[in-house]
C-alpha cells in the first residue's frame, strides 16, 4: 500500500531577539545637528574676528607702543635743535575728540607741526617733514640768511632773498651798516610786519645792484 505521509511545513523559526518588537526613540537629525554646528562655528569666527579687530584697534590708536617721542631735527645751524623740538611736542600735545592721541604716529599732524615750527621761528623756512615708523618725525629747516636790512618808521628789519622780513635786527642803522649789511631806508615808514610783509625780490636786486654801483645809496 502507498504510503502517504504529509508534508511538513516549513516553519520559519525566528530566534527570540527577532521577535521582540523594535522602538524608535526620538532624537536630533543628522541635518538638525549638522546646522547647530555650523551655527555655532559662526558664532565663533565672528567673535573671535571681532576681538582681533579690537586688540588691532587699541594697538595702533590707544597704546603708547605707537606714540611720537622722537624728534629728528635737520638742516639748522643756529637755532638749537633743542628748541625746535619742544616746539614740535607742544604741537603733538592733547587728544583728538577726547579720545585719540595727536601723539600717535598714524595721527599726527604734519601740517599742525610746520605751522607751529613757522610761527615760533621766523628765521626757519621748513623744507619737509617726515615720519620714520614708529616713533620719529624728521623736520628739515632751511635757516634763512639776511639778505639786506629794511629799516622803516624807526625800526629795522631783516629780509632774506624772497624778500620776506622774518625778523627784527638789533642794533642801529650804523651799527648794522658796520656789521656789512646792505642796509634800505623806507622814508615812507610804511609798516612792517614780521612773517608777512614781503618786498619783490626784483626790487632787492635792483638795490643791490644800485648799491653795487653807488655804494653810498641806501634810501628808497
Amino acid at each position: 500500500m502507498p504510503i502517504f505521509s504529509k508534508k511538513k511545513k516549513n516553519k520559519i523559526v525566528q530566534k527570540s531577539w527577532q521577535r521582540k518588537n523594535t522602538k524608535a526613540y526620538p532624537g536630533a537629525s543628522k541635518k538638525e545637528t549638522s546646522q547647530r554646528g555650523g551655527i555655532f562655528s559662526r558664532f565663533i569666527f565672528w567673535l573671535l574676528l571681532v576681538v582681533f579687530l579690537g586688540i588691532c584697534v587699541y594697538l595702533l590708536f590707544f597704546s603708547t607702543f605707537l606714540d611720537v617721542n622722537k624728534n629728528n631735527i635737520q638742516g639748522n645751524q643756529d637755532i638749537s635743535s633743542v628748541e625746535i623740538s619742544k616746539v614740535v611736542e607742544r604741537s603733538l600735545e592733547g587728544k583728538y575728540l577726547k579720545y585719540l592721541p595727536k601723539k600717535n604716529f598714524f595721527l599726527v599732524s604734519v601740517s599742525n607741526i610746520g605751522s607751529a615750527v613757522k610761527n615760533n621761528f621766523n628765521r626757519l623756512e621748513v623744507a619737509s617733514i617726515g615720519k620714520k615708523f614708529p616713533d620719529t618725525i624728521v623736520v628739515k629747516v632751511v635757516e634763512r640768511k639776511a639778505e639786506l636790512v629794511w629799516c622803516s618808521g624807526g625800526a629795522c628789519y631783516l629780509v632774506d632773498s624772497s624778500g620776506l622780513a622774518y625778523g627784527g635786527a638789533n642794533g642801529t642803522e650804523e651799527d648794522l651798516r658796520a656789521g656789512n649789511f646792505l642796509v634800505v631806508v623806507d622814508d615812507s615808514a610804511i609798516p612792517v610786519e614780521i612773517g608777512k610783509t614781503k618786498i619783490s625780490p626784483d626790487f632787492i636786486g635792483y638795490i643791490e645792484k644800485s648799491k653795487r654801483n653807488d655804494p653810498g645809496r641806501s634810501k628808497t
